[in-house]
């Protein structure tokens, strides 16, 4: 497996794409919620076409990157109080608690 970096176009931002080459005739991009992006290619596709194709597609990637954190749920923060377990949705709703 290798992988490739490439800068996206509007943020700037560095991401590592995952290049599988693999026996099969047409190539694939997935991009997930996790942000782990793959690029699987027919096993003879120079290393030089993944990264044109994929410089090409940045925008695309971007997009899909971003709304992939939309959502995501909020982070939820577990405290342990007095033998209590306390969830806070957010950040921010931990300075509305009462000690």
């Amino acid at each position: 497996m290798e992988t490739i970096s490439i800068t996206l176009p509007t943020s700037k931002k560095r991401v590592d794409v995952r290049l599988d080459r693999k026996p099969m005739k047409t190539c694939r991009l997935k991009v997930y919620p996790s942000q782990e992006i793959v690029l699987s290619v027919p096993e003879r596709v120079p290393t030089t076409w993944a990264e044109d194709f994929l410089i090409d597609k940045g925008i695309w990637i971007e997009s899909l990157l971003k709304d992939f954190l939309r959502l995501l749920p909020p982070p939820v923060f577990k405290l342990v109080l007095d033998f209590f377990l306390v969830t806070c949705i957010s950040a921010a709703n931990m300075n509305d608690l009462s000690f």
